[in-house]
């Protein structure tokens, strides 16, 4: 869920139909879900993402202040400048009227000179924002849409923008389809979508902890000497993780570094916490066996988790904040249920076909892992376990880019189940015991065996 900033001051009053047309297929909506009065769409909007400003000195705070809650901007041209309060307001113009707009204050017909300086401002005032936005703050010009129905007429605009010899945006009418097809997409953006929940979660979480509806339990994991960790660190986090998520990346080199750092970060601490300790409880051991392993890899290995996806992230991020804070067992949290979606699709699980599965990874592993000189081999007890094999295979480097992905997905499963003296018999139980837990291993399991997906699964 993409976060939106929208710029418009409804000069014709037009509040549902300008709505619609802009976010209806976004937010999946019909023209009639819509308010249809200013007050009552701000905060419709503001509880979905939608951040309204209804003229431009408005708009201008915002941008100032809390430009980071957006992902995307929608401007329209044509603004009204102030509010309701145009004394607190005119400060924010006067300097834009001055500099541009030949506004004197100290003309002998100051009141003249101010309205003749507005009405010049007001068609372009829009831009002043694009211009703030772009060269001022860096915030990347195709996240930002041109939406008015008159900036087709202003030919002015356009020519303010040659002699600069900056290419001006192009302008889309407000019932122009490609609007609304530009903001679902965006909303729509995977990428988008995993920094926006995390940023709100972190918020949630860190709020949760100040007011002690939460507190920091991986102070108290087992390993993790008194002292170590504490909620300072916890908070630390929380404020760290969304600074690592750029607000728009690149295909490739930019979003795989980001990635890596942010995981880096995320288990940064994970090297204190010993989950092979008999106290820890399932499943919290079984995702700190994946977060132990993500932290020495990354740490490591400059060519392992090189090959995150938002889904991969998500997993990482919600096993992380599970396992370090105090969360209700029996409902998710809000933001839980965005980022398991994005994880994938959930499918009802299988016992017989996880049963296979179990045993196909883990005789593969045990293939590769046997064939590792005796020195780079554990015995004794330490050689029966899945995620141990898998993890001296990666010390040995014999696991290929690309692939300790599925392999931290299959630490899950193998740690939930346990090795039985009869083999592997997998139960419902194994996976029921919260309500997360389910969710997640009802999204991760068609992601977690090189298998058909109608192999593993059966549809709900």
């Amino acid at each position: 869920m993409s976060a939106f900033l929208w710029v418009e001051d409804f000069e014709g009053g037009q509040y549902r139909e300008f709505a619609h047309a802009i976010f209806g297929r976004a937010l999946g909506l019909g023209p009639e879900q819509f308010p249809n009065e200013v007050n009552a769409l701000r905060e419709f909007l503001q509880a979905r993402q939608v951040m309204l400003a209804t003229n431009y000195v408005e708009a201008a705070r915002f941008i100032a202040e809390r430009l980071s809650d957006v992902d995307s901007v929608v401007l329209d041209i044509d603004l009204e400048l102030l509010g309701e309060d145009a004394t607190e307001d005119r400060p924010v113009v006067t300097e834009v009227l001055t500099r541009w707009y030949h506004y004197d204050p100290l003309a002998a017909n100051e009141p003249l000179s101010y309205n003749d300086a507005r009405e010049n401002l007001k068609p372009v005032a829009g831009y002043h924002l694009f211009l703030e936005l772009v060269l001022n703050r860096g915030f990347p010009r195709t996240r930002i849409l041109f939406c008015s129905n008159h900036g087709n007429h202003l030919e002015s605009i356009k020519n303010s923008f040659e002699p600069a010899r900056i290419e001006a945006p192009e302008i889309f009418r407000k019932g122009d389809r490609r609007v609304g097809d530009w903001v679902a997409d965006i909303r729509a953006e995977p990428y988008s979508n995993f920094r926006r929940w995390v940023i709100l979660a972190c918020r949630e979480i860190l709020d949760q902890l100040r007011h002690g509806q939460t507190h920091f339990q991986m102070s108290s994991l087992p390993g993790v000497t008194t002292g170590q960790l504490s909620a300072v660190d916890a908070e630390n986090l929380l404020e760290t993780l969304p600074q690592l998520l750029p607000a728009y990346h690149e295909q490739g080199i930019t979003q795989r570094t980001a990635f890596r750092l942010f995981v880096r970060t995320l288990t940064q601490d994970w090297d204190k916490v010993n989950y092979k300790d008999a106290s820890f409880k399932l499943p919290e051991k079984a995702f700190a066996a994946v977060l132990v392993h993500a932290r020495n890899w990354t740490s490591h290995d400059a060519k392992a988790l090189t090959a995150l996806t938002e889904s991969d992230m998500a997993f990482l991020f919600l096993i992380a904040l599970r396992t370090c804070f105090k969360l209700s067992r029996k409902r998710l949290e809000g933001f839980e249920v965005a980022l398991l979606s994005q994880i994938g699709e959930a499918a009802v699980l299988d016992m017989a076909r996880l049963k296979e599965y179990f045993e196909q990874t883990d005789a593969e592993v045990t293939e590769h892992w046997t064939k590792l000189p005796a020195d780079k081999r554990s015995s004794g007890n330490a050689s029966i376990y899945f995620a141990n094999r898998v993890n001296e295979l990666e010390h040995a480097g014999k696991i290929p880019p690309g692939e300790h992905e599925e392999r931290l997905r299959q630490i899950v499963w193998h740690q939930l189940h346990g090795l039985k003296s009869n083999g592997f018999a997998p139960q419902q139980r194994n996976f029921d015991s919260s309500e997360f837990l389910k969710q997640l291993m009802q999204r991760i399991n068609y992601r977690s065996f090189r298998a058909p997906l109608a192999a593993v699964v059966s549809p709900q």
